[in-house]
């Protein structure tokens, strides 16, 4: 029995029959050769528009494995679960949250970074001409503490200086602070690059005053490397660990946990706070770690001694390095 072909029922091809596109059966355009494009405005956006714009996007700087519902239950207690709050896992490390007011997003983003077990969460508002995979979070403002200050030395304008030269980057702020007993201590803002390693302090030097060395003293700092001193780095898969040798690892390391110095003192002395126990000098390594001064240094000094004469007398009474007197 012959079959027969029915053009106008028939969607399917016969299995039994090859058949070849010709020129009148191709008839789909190109859409890269057409002209076609869809325009759009706000209007057609607007709801989810409202809901993107009271958000913003957060990076766990951390190597360990993250999850989305640990994320939402943390954040959620320290943030005092916002109105309509919820999260969307991006990435591994990379989370949007969502949250119905915007005087939550604000205050969240002021506090900025946050802790999330020992990490740091860095947050960023949404931006929608931003592809959100693209986002860098390479930065994060952090507050300095700077230790062995000379106390005529202790100004905004030497915070200043001393931040840029030392962080590479420009001071958000610098303020002098006190603590008890009414001793005075400066206090810089930084955004700290974390892809670089911590550093534990600095030289400084002048002609009058000789070489001091600076202790830095982190607030709000995560956990780090101890020997790489990276942010975010678990210390037992560091590879510089293994590279070193019995003599390095006997002289005192200059990362450890003094780094670290939780939020204290005011501006405003305030009698009735007494919650200082991150008091640095305390620390078991506070004021015993001194690295000896370059010898370049000395050589630099000697030179500018020699460029102004008239202050020789006053290098050669100037110590190598101030006392602890914090």
């Amino acid at each position: 029995m012959m079959k027969m072909h029915n053009e106008n029922a028939t969607t399917s091809q016969d299995p039994t029959i090859q058949y070849v596109p010709t020129e009148e059966t191709v008839t789909a355009e190109d859409p890269a050769e057409t002209d076609s494009v869809v325009n759009f405005d706000d209007s057609n956006v607007q709801d989810k528009l409202e809901e993107y714009q009271n958000s913003f996007l957060g990076k766990i700087i951390s190597e360990k494995t993250i999850r989305k519902n640990s994320i939402r239950n943390v954040l959620g207690n320290i943030w005092c679960n916002p109105k309509g709050f919820r999260v969307e896992q991006i990435d591994d490390k990379l989370f949007h949250f969502f949250m119905d007011e915007q005087i939550d997003t604000k205050r969240i983003i002021q506090g900025n970074p946050w802790f999330f077990r020992n990490s740091w969460l860095i947050v960023q508002p949404w931006k929608r001409d931003i592809d959100v995979r693209s986002l860098e979070f390479h930065h994060a403002p952090i507050w300095i503490q700077l230790w062995g200050l000379p106390p005529h030395c202790k100004t905004k304008q030497m915070g200043i200086k001393i931040g840029s030269a030392s962080m590479g980057t420009a001071v958000l702020a610098s303020e002098l602070y006190k603590y008890p007993e009414n001793k005075l201590i400066v206090k810089i803002k930084v955004n700290l690059e974390i892809n670089k390693p911590i550093k534990a302090g600095i030289h400084i030097r002048s002609v009058k005053d000789g070489v001091h060395w600076i202790d830095f003293r982190y607030e709000k700092l995560p956990h780090f490397c101890f020997t790489c001193g990276l942010i975010g780095h678990i210390e037992t898969n560091c590879k510089l660990r293994d590279t070193k040798t019995d003599a390095e690892s006997t002289n005192q390391n200059v990362l450890g946990p003094w780094l670290r110095s939780n939020q204290f003192g005011r501006m405003f002395i305030d009698y009735k706070d007494r919650k200082y126990s991150s008091n640095p000098t305390k620390s078991k390594n506070y004021g015993h770690y001194m690295p000896p001064v370059p010898p370049k240094l000395l050589e630099e000094l000697a030179k500018m001694s020699m460029e102004n004469p008239d202050q020789d007398d006053a290098l050669k009474a100037a110590p190598l390095h101030f006392p602890m007197v914090d």
